[in-house]
């Protein structure tokens, strides 16, 4: 995808639906996401939007796929060169503690990841074959 030459850049325009890519500016890491707006018609004439106000927090992207089987939290992937592998989390690893609650779901799991926020350090307590590891994974 090419760069957006401002913040909102035009993508399609349908006779309901307006898509348009955006990119914040985070260091290091340009996000290219998709942003829709849906407009009620009126007849054949779109209705105005006057105002739209979008807010959200950005979370790291940590490289690790998290599953669940039973009660039983682990790792099921890691991406390459992600912050999880460059802090040394592994596939297999029984996930026991994130940032000092034990998550009990997947649910869990991905919400105590999420509150993580960029400049912080994410601590996970994992267990590898039956020896417990304490890994920092510092999100930048």
């Amino acid at each position: 995808m090419t760069e957006p030459r401002s913040l909102f850049e035009k993508r399609s325009i349908a006779p309901q639906s307006f898509k348009t890519a955006f990119r914040l500016p985070v260091p290091n890491e340009p996000i290219d996401a998709p942003f829709w707006l849906s407009i009620g018609v009126k007849g054949s004439a779109p209705l105005s939007v006057k105002s739209l106000t979008v807010s959200g927090r950005l979370t790291p992207l940590f490289g690790v796929g998290i599953d669940v089987r039973g009660d039983t939290v682990f790792v099921s992937k890691v991406v390459a060169k992600s912050l999880a592998e460059s802090a040394g989390v592994a596939e297999g690893d029984v996930v026991q503690i994130i940032n000092g609650e034990a998550p009990k779901s997947l649910k869990e799991a991905m919400s105590l990841l999420g509150k993580v926020a960029f400049g912080e350090t994410a601590t996970l307590v994992v267990r590898r074959a039956g020896v417990e590891k304490t890994i920092q994974i510092k999100c930048e």
